[in-house]
């Protein structure tokens, strides 16, 4: 006489992916994704679409902060026969970086205008353009009172990329070192 041992069910729950203001392409679909406990699954990509925006990750509440990536592994997110919803996150697609003196000024016929990225695009700043007497340009603050200590975030003509996801524009200030 043989006895079989049935393997004990695998506890599951499913993930609901919401678009968060994007919405799926003809023809696409984004359906729930069974993940089982205690073992580890990639979510599952991104399907959604949205005009004018690029999907950065999903966010475990509306409108909260990135906490996974498209694809990214994950283990454990939800309890045995749970429903857990995550957020499509958006970032706009281009945003303007503004740049400031802070305490130089432009010679005479030149325009340090604002520069335009494009988010997720690593583009190099715009290179100073403003002088001050006494003073030697060193680079880019992210506020002012940091210029002001002199604590620089970005060097001239650095490559960057994402310095916003809200699409607000963003400033950037000079930093100055006296000269000797």
């Amino acid at each position: 006489m043989s006895f079989t041992i049935a393997a004990a069910p695998q506890k599951t729950y499913k993930v609901k992916f919401n678009a968060n203001g994007g919405k799926l392409p003809k023809g696409k679909s984004m359906s729930l994704q069974t993940m089982t406990l205690n073992k580890t699954s990639a979510i599952r990509a991104n399907a959604y679409t949205r005009k004018d925006y690029v999907f950065v990750g999903w966010a475990t509440r509306k409108n909260g902060p990135v906490a996974y990536r498209n694809g990214q592994k994950v283990k454990n997110i939800g309890k045995a026969g749970q429903t857990v919803t995550l957020y499509a996150v958006w970032a706009k697609k281009t945003y303007k970086v503004v740049f400031d003196a802070s305490g130089g000024r432009l010679p005479k016929g030149r325009k340090m205008s604002k520069q335009t990225f494009i988010y997720g695009q690593p583009q190099k700043l715009r290179r100073n353009q403003f002088e001050r007497k006494g003073y030697v340009f060193v680079g880019w603050a992210i506020r002012d009172r940091f210029a002001t200590v002199g604590k620089v975030a970005y060097k001239d003509g650095q490559k960057v990329k994402n310095l916003s996801t809200t699409g607000g524009p963003v400033k950037l200030y000079a930093v100055w070192k006296r000269q000797r």
